[in-house]
């Protein structure tokens, strides 16, 4: 529950994001998991904890509609170049962009370092009315720098 008056207008919502690779079309994933980077720990002798320094590589999955067939077909060439041999191309910058409805306001993340780990094809069920069938993909990246 929100409190009324305290949430500035023109909200940026969950619904309204893009998802572009450095040199390609947005992506049009329908969801993508939330991006989380964090600090390393050390523990120091003294059984307290500080912080490394450094961010830790992390990771996110995404989902596209399967007959998305564009971005499919860029995903798949995007996931085998990190297959052997591997491309020295295979971590791309990602751009991030959530935005409000008005597109008034919006937050870019830059996704250094991201490359597909793992592609799931969905679960199939002849029972099942109509939902849309997608392919979920499993990526990692090594950070996270906010631009906007």
């Amino acid at each position: 529950m929100v409190l009324k008056g305290t949430v500035e207008a023109d909200a940026m919502n969950v619904n309204k994001f893009e998802f572009t690779v450095a040199g390609a079309a947005p992506v049009r994933f329908h969801q993508v998991s939330g991006l989380e980077e964090e600090l390393g720990v050390v523990e120091l002798p003294d059984r307290t904890q500080q912080t490394d320094g450094a961010t830790k590589p992390g990771e996110f999955t995404a989902q596209l509609p399967a007959h998305h067939s564009t971005e499919y077909a860029f995903l798949e060439i995007w996931y085998r170049e990190g297959q052997d041999p591997v491309s020295p191309i295979y971590k791309k910058p990602c751009v991030l962009t959530i935005s409000s409805p008005t597109g008034k306001k919006s937050r870019q993340f830059i996704v250094n370092g991201c490359w597909i780990q793992k592609r799931k094809l969905p679960d199939l069920d002849m029972a099942n009315d109509s939902d849309m069938a997608s392919v979920e993909y499993t990526f990692k990246f090594d950070s996270i720098l906010p631009i906007g």
